[in-house]
């Protein structure tokens, strides 16, 4: 049977070309919809997600040969969370191939990351059992470079370090406000606007309202951690 359109350009995007393409066809269809054999992503993407996290981990500590176990572990949460997954998928567009059922396609550009994060995973599970773990892991490493890249760790941990920064400054918790959304449905940016008990403040942008929150309370830190020293 040829190969459909629709799943060579995925491949195309995704890197990797498929020996058994119907494994791919199967990673993209989500359990509103079904194949004709009754079957969804679910069990790929049970297995995506096992696979993603050991080779998340492996590449961790290949970059970080010297870093603890308590350093390691944010690290790999913050890259494997449901939010990174959802923002692979989106930068090779994904969301826009998911098979959904007609209740759900009508609301395709309201897919939630958990659906979305869930395809990225069965697609991993579907490269593993179509090729094995030294391709799966080439495949991974290079869609995650880019947040591998954005020292995740400190961005996504700003957070909570600006809580304990606040408390030990006898000051309330920070306040997240979003201030602001704009762009497309399918690709929102959020504006939030983060504000200590005494009046510093920062506002940030980014892809999800997560993802504002942790680059205005990052800004934020620096700022009052410059103001410290």
């Amino acid at each position: 049977m040829k190969r459909p359109s629709d799943i060579h350009s995925l491949e195309e995007r995704i890197g990797y070309r498929f020996k058994n393409w119907d494994l791919l066809a199967l990673a993209i269809t989500h359990c509103s919809i079904k194949n004709i054999e009754g079957q969804d992503n679910q069990r790929l993407e049970f297995l995506g997600d096992r696979v993603l996290g050991l080779v998340i981990a492996e590449r961790l500590i290949a970059d970080h040969s010297e870093a603890p176990p308590g350093e390691l572990s944010p690290r790999l949460n913050a890259l494997v969370s449901q939010q990174s997954c959802a923002d692979v998928a989106r930068l090779i567009d994904l969301d826009k191939a998911i098979r959904v059922g007609r209740s759900a396609s009508k609301k395709r550009q309201k897919l939630t990351d958990g659906i979305i994060g869930d395809a990225i995973e069965a697609v991993i599970g579907a490269i593993f059992i179509d090729a094995g773990f030294d391709t799966t892991q080439q495949v991974v490493e290079r869609l995650w470079n880019p947040l591998i890249s954005q020292n995740t760790t400190a961005e996504r941990d700003a957070k909570s370090r600006l809580q304990i920064w606040a408390q030990s400054h006898r000051q309330s918790l920070p306040l997240y406000q979003l201030v602001d959304r704009s762009g497309p449905a399918h690709k929102p940016r959020f504006f939030v606007k983060v504000t200590l008990e005494s009046g510093e403040n920062s506002t940030a942008d980014g892809p999800s309202k997560q993802r504002a929150e942790l680059k205005a309370a990052q800004e934020l830190l620096e700022k009052v951690e410059r103001d410290d020293a």
